[in-house]
């Protein structure tokens, strides 16, 4: 099983181009990844003395693939109080039809869906955490933006805010990196710059997962409807990933302390 990690699933159309050998068959980690970002969003607002039933989420990405996949699990049986999809201009009607598709499928009404556009030219709506599924090769969230919400997960390529933005802003807010925290005993022997070789990205842990489960074919491919996307957070529940400790985009340990909690500007102050 071949896990596709970072921009890889975009080269091959989400694992839809036909290919002329398998095995080995692959997944792409999207789901894996979708599952982490909701279980780091909880994480974050247990440790931050939130409640996640009663949190202003933004999504950042939300128009693309992930991002999309992102916010319909986000919404499904725990969800926040209200769900913000962001994404650049030119996606509005991309992110109106997208806000249109969740709240049909909310069929409790728990949660609200609402629609940004960003531009560095308008201020962002308030919002208490933020998870980032953009892809962009230039960081356009400054450390101002970061001191506004209380906690900001970033799953973005490269980035979302630059070191210099993460770093001015740490004694603000959380700015973290999205990974798993392997079973014990799992050593990746592979740099990625995360706490321990027990910890990986969550398309290793998606494509670990479904070695172990035994699944000989192509696992996640396309755009993971909900379903799918929970079978495979059991799947990684099951063999034994869960969060991790804080860790910085930058690849440093982050010690929660009291000055996190409660102190962040409101936006478009």
């Amino acid at each position: 099983m071949v896990a596709m990690g970072a921009s890889t699933p975009y080269a091959c159309n989400y694992g839809a181009l036909p290919r002329h050998t398998k095995p080995p068959h692959i997944t792409t980690g999207h789901a894996a990844t979708a599952a982490m970002l909701k279980d780091w969003a909880v994480h974050c607002c247990n440790e931050l003395d939130l409640e996640f039933g009663k949190t202003k989420l933004a999504l950042f990405g939300a128009a693309g693939r992930l991002g999309a996949t992102v916010a319909k699990y986000m919404l499904y049986k725990d969800a926040p109080k209200e769900l913000v999809l962001i994404d650049l201009p030119d996606k509005l009607n991309l992110l109106t039809e997208q806000a249109r598709e969740l709240l049909a499928a909310d069929l409790l009404g728990k949660t609200r869906v609402s629609v940004h556009t960003f531009s560095p030219n308008t201020p962002l709506p308030q919002f208490d955490g933020a998870i980032l599924a953009s892809s962009t090769s230039v960081p356009y969230l400054t450390a101002s933006d970061l001191k506004r919400a209380q906690f900001w997960i970033d799953d973005s390529h490269p980035r979302a805010a630059s070191v210099e933005a993460e770093l001015a802003s740490r004694a603000h807010t959380l700015y973290i990196e999205c990974f798993a925290r392997g079973p014990a005993g799992l050593d990746t022997t592979f740099p990625f710059r995360l706490p321990t070789t027990r910890d990986c990205y969550t398309c290793f842990a998606e494509g670990y997962a479904a070695w172990q489960e035994g699944i000989a074919s192509d696992f996640i491919v396309g755009s993971p409807p909900v379903w799918s996307v929970s079978y495979t957070h059991g799947l990684l529940k099951k063999y034994g990933f869960s969060v991790g400790p804080f860790h910085g985009k930058d690849g440093s340990p982050i010690m929660l302390n009291t000055q996190h909690r409660g102190k962040h500007e409101l936006m478009g102050s």
